[in-house]
């Protein structure tokens, strides 16, 4: 993770923000807010979820996934990782895709570009 904090502090310096985050989540559809960006009007906001996790699945359509303003990347056991850019205000959400328990320990990162 520290790769991840030396990147993105070269791109907005001391603006950088870091949120951790952890969730447990059980069930289809289920899902758990890991942090809410606010962005004002105009802005353009880089976003990046960094950590590591657990997954009960190895099945591409069951993995869990790292939603980021809508943008949905699917996550398997380990080091889990997603970013986006983001114009407008959303929330970064852990979500299930299967009926068992998949957790998620790490950090948003976000910074004004």
């Amino acid at each position: 993770m520290a790769i991840t904090s030396e990147i993105i502090g070269k791109l907005g310096g001391a603006d950088v923000e870091v949120t951790p985050a952890s969730a447990t989540v059980t069930g289809d559809g289920n899902s758990q807010i890991l942090h809410t960006v606010n962005i004002p009007t105009g802005e353009t906001w880089l976003v990046a979820v960094v950590g590591t996790g657990e997954s009960t699945s190895s099945t591409a359509i069951y993995l869990p996934r790292i939603n980021i303003g809508g943008k949905r990347v699917p996550q398997s056991t380990g080091y889990f990782a997603s970013a986006a850019v983001m114009t407008k205000s959303g929330d970064v959400i852990f979500e299930s895709n299967l009926y068992t328990t998949s957790s998620f320990t790490g950090h948003v990162y976000t910074v004004k570009l």
